[in-house]
């Protein structure tokens, strides 16, 4: 099961985990918090904002 977690305040992922409609383009930094929990930052297409997102595998 992979769990997403919204670190910057809004909705990123639909509940399905899909991208939401802002057409966001991932940047893996991989930054590993813990075993399983991974730090993603996701910047838009004209890279205007950035969203943090950490992913748990469980």
């Amino acid at each position: 099961m992979i769990s997403i977690i919204n670190l910057s305040g809004r909705n990123v992922f639909r509940n399905s985990g899909q991208l939401s409609s802002d057409k966001l383009e991932a940047k893996i930094k991989s930054i590993s918090l813990s075993p399983g929990l991974y730090l993603v930052s996701l910047s838009t297409e004209n890279e205007s904002r950035v969203q943090r997102i950490a992913v748990v595998f469980k």
